[in-house]
């Protein structure tokens, strides 16, 4: 079975897998950290970012997790008022902008993506040690480590090494190259510690 492998389940991985879902694509995120950890900083989501996370229907729980700034007031260091500007909607925009904790962000898309592309799609502890391509096709290596085993099903990568495209194959402890006649193999399990996907508490 064709499909994608995006490599990487942060906010930019999670979402590019539910727009490929939205497009009947299918795919599978590997992530390198072994767990999902409720860390980050506040993040401003402007009107167009807002209008994609829109389409993907998610607005009304990043409504929820946040807030709706419709303006912003700018001063100089001697607490003098500069400037003020409308922003979101108050500024003629079709969609909000949202200000929320990115820990809620994230968790948004990754309940999302595990509900539409279900448990399996989503895989913690996958660290790639090594993307390998030629004329033939491409090899995705997982390093070996405490993650488990790895996806029945393999990767030929994209010359940009961000996604990859999946092919059936059983797993193994050597990585076997993948060509337009025959699937790769991805080896061992991966394992990431010390990495979470987000940054600092609330």
């Amino acid at each position: 079975m064709s499909g994608i492998l995006v490599i990487g389940g942060g906010i930019g991985g999670l979402t590019l897998a539910l727009c490929l879902h939205r497009n009947g694509i299918p795919c599978t995120v590997v992530e390198a950290a072994a767990e999902v950890r409720p860390l980050g900083v506040g993040v401003n989501i402007l009107p167009h970012a807002a209008a994609e996370l829109a389409r993907l229907g998610l607005e009304p729980a990043l409504a929820a997790a946040g807030v709706q700034p419709t303006e912003a007031d700018f001063f100089n260091r001697f607490g003098q008022h500069v400037h003020r500007e409308a922003l979101g909607r108050a500024a003629g925009y079709d969609h909000p902008q949202l200000s929320l904790h990115r820990a809620d962000l994230h968790a948004a898309l990754l309940a999302a993506a595990r509900e539409r592309l279900g448990e399996g799609a989503i895989l913690l502890d996958r660290r790639v040690a090594h993307i390998d391509q030629d004329e033939d096709g491409v090899t995705v290596e997982f390093t070996p480590g405490r993650g488990g085993g790895v996806p029945p099903r393999c990767a030929a990568a994209s010359p940009s090494a961000r996604t990859a495209s999946i092919r059936r194959c059983a797993a193994s402890s050597t990585p076997r190259r993948a060509s337009r006649n025959t699937p790769a193999t991805t080896c061992g399990a991966g394992w990431r510690a010390g990495r979470p996907s987000w940054a600092a508490p609330r």
